[in-house]
């Protein structure tokens, strides 16, 4: 039984599973030439560019050279069709590197897909969703098993290129919905891409392309992709960006005085509410020390507040590295909040309990903050914690709404806007900005 018959049943796994996304996929290029042809022309160009990398010499059918007679498509087998080359094809979410030669296994492999044009060239196809789950000896075939087979039937020995070809889904899915929008193809053949890319809506919505935040489509994780490559064309060097868990992507800073530029993400239920522009000044005690020491006019805050910033304070009271308490400051207490800190910079410290109570109550007497007793005693006064840092930080945001990001990401304006405004907001320290484009 073929399991990409199109009318036979194929109910072992879920609609999520891997293999049921190659075998959609598979019946995909059986049913569609154009598809077909598009696919191999990306998996030679890969492959191809990869080897070039690499100092390989590989020899390939072009694109023109196929026939589209005698091409025999497999999913979930064992066996490998007879040919004079076989390339490796991995086909996953992100684009990743693989260190070592594809060679010869002695492994008992079940290959997710075997493409064979004639008896020229055989591709063997890895489908990882997930890129953390790629497993590299899986992309190395056992030829040998098959050599033993057909080796009274061979001429010369077949090739297996050295270099695999890597391809990522969210390409297939760009290039599949082109031949949709150009109206490339009709009919059976079209509706049959249609209905691929409506099953990977359902079942893989996180590999559909985020070149910008409208093909985001509202997922979360496309989004968070998105967001990591904009901080990544933003910065100066793509090893500054990481994830910071429970809080969002950013970029390193190099500032004594802000340790991380970020961009956080707003849901409004299952839709995409906006970008926060984030910049959190003074986070740590010695931030602060080093932020307030500057005495920066207030002046200078007020114009980013007039140009559409939001600016809150930002007091926290940590132990060691971990954050225990945030305090709210009272509406319209902004301006006193700052200027109390630019003045008592001596007062970001380290504090023992009764001291850091002292210093609670009067900042609450002066509504600089809105007290938790309860948090602050489950927190501090109720445990062993004898040494407690200050940190009376200062949070400016600059809101990107749904709308206007996804507008100005569909125009290539997004990541200027965004660099513009990172400068904007740091501009207040008056010092050079070396992590920044």
């Amino acid at each position: 039984m073929s399991y990409l018959n199109y009318f036979e049943p194929y109910i072992s796994k879920i609609a999520r599973h891997e293999d049921q996304l190659t075998r959609a996929f598979l019946i995909v290029l059986r049913y569609s030439p154009l598809a077909l042809f598009i696919f191999y022309d990306y998996m030679r160009s890969s492959l191809l560019g990869l080897a070039r990398n690499e100092y390989i010499s590989v020899e390939i059918p072009e694109t023109s050279q196929i026939k589209g007679s005698n091409i025999r498509f497999w999913t979930q087998t064992g066996n490998l069709e007879n040919a004079r080359q076989f390339v490796s094809v991995l086909i996953t979410d992100e684009r990743i590197e693989i260190s070592s030669d594809i060679k010869n296994s002695n492994r008992g492999a079940i290959y997710d897909g075997i493409i064979s044009f004639s008896d020229e060239l055989t591709l063997i196809i890895e489908n990882k969703p997930k890129s953390e789950n790629v497993w590299k000896e899986q992309l190395n075939p056992n030829l040998s098993k098959w050599i033993d087979e057909h080796k009274e039937h061979m001429d010369t020995t077949p090739q297996l290129v050295k270099v695999p070809a890597i391809l990522e889904w969210k390409e297939i899915i760009k290039k599949l919905n082109e031949i949709l929008l150009i109206d490339a193809v009709g009919g059976a053949e079209g509706l049959i891409i249609s209905d691929f890319l409506d099953f990977i809506n359902r079942n893989f919505p996180s590999l559909n392309p985020y070149d910008n935040l409208t093909l985001c489509k509202n997922n979360r994780e496309l989004i968070e992709k998105r967001v990591k490559n904009i901080l990544m064309s933003v910065s100066t060097e793509e090893a500054l960006v990481d994830y910071h868990k429970g809080w969002t992507y950013y970029i390193k800073s190099d500032l004594p005085d802000i340790a991380k530029v970020g961009i956080e993400i707003g849901f409004d239920q299952d839709k995409l509410k906006g970008l926060w522009l984030s910049l959190y000044f003074g986070d740590t005690s010695s931030q602060a020390k080093s932020f307030y020491n500057r005495k920066i006019d207030y002046s200078k805050i007020e114009h980013l507040i007039n140009e559409g910033w939001k600016c809150d304070p930002n007091f926290h009271l940590s132990h060691i590295r971990l954050g225990l308490v945030w305090l709210k400051t009272p509406e319209g207490s902004m301006q006193d909040y700052y200027s109390f800190w630019k003045e008592n910079v001596n007062r970001i410290d380290q504090y023992g309990k009764e001291e850091i109570r002292t210093l609670l109550s009067e900042l609450d007497r002066l509504k600089l903050i809105i007290l938790k007793n309860d948090e602050l005693d489950t927190q501090i006064f109720k445990t062993n914690r004898d040494r407690i840092n200050v940190c009376p930080g200062l949070g400016l945001s600059y809101e990107y709404p749904a709308e206007k990001a996804k507008a100005l990401d569909s125009m290539d304006n997004l990541i200027d806007d965004i660099k513009e405004r990172i400068r904007e907001g740091l501009g207040i320290l008056e010092t050079p900005i070396k992590f920044i484009k």
